[in-house]
């Protein structure tokens, strides 16, 4: 098993791949609850639509990437790029840490308006550090690290 932190380069790579699926999934949901009926003339979404848009985004992500991470430790775009999300022993971290204790806590702080952008800037910058380690994997008490296709992987 390689416990090799990915590089910073190869988490943005998983990470860009990643949004632009959420993206492309996400825009025919926004055009369904109204976002974007006029796409001249946008206006800010309602409140009812936001929360819908949210939690439409929450659903979709584990639909897409929940048993990849149960299993691999590995949302869509970190199996493109080859890595995985390892705890500190390099095993994978059991599913609910890995959404309650690495996603979702800087996911709703960024929908904080302004503020919510500032934590989510501070949170990737974190990746600069010697450890590559984002202040989410440091909540979570996670790695990001390089994954060989069939590598036998242990769950914690």
């Amino acid at each position: 098993m390689d416990t090799r932190l990915a590089s910073r380069w190869m988490r943005l790579g998983g990470a860009l791949f990643d949004s632009l699926i959420i993206i492309a999934v996400m825009i025919p949901i926004l055009i369904f609850i109204g976002y974007g009926k006029d796409f001249q003339n946008l206006t800010p979404m309602t409140m009812k639509q936001t929360t819908y848009a949210i939690v439409a985004g929450w659903i979709i992500f584990l639909l897409l990437n929940g048993y990849l991470l149960a299993t691999y430790g590995q949302t869509i775009g970190k199996r493109i790029v080859r890595t995985r999300i390892a705890n500190l022993y390099g095993e994978v971290p059991p599913l609910s840490r890995i959404i309650f204790l690495r996603y979702l806590p800087f996911g709703l702080l960024g929908q904080i308006p302004l503020y919510g952008s500032i934590i989510q800037l501070v949170n990737v910058l974190f990746i600069f550090r010697k450890d590559r380690r984002c202040l989410h994997d440091h909540l979570a008490r996670t790695m990001v690290v390089n994954f060989k296709a069939g590598s036998k992987l242990i769950k914690e």
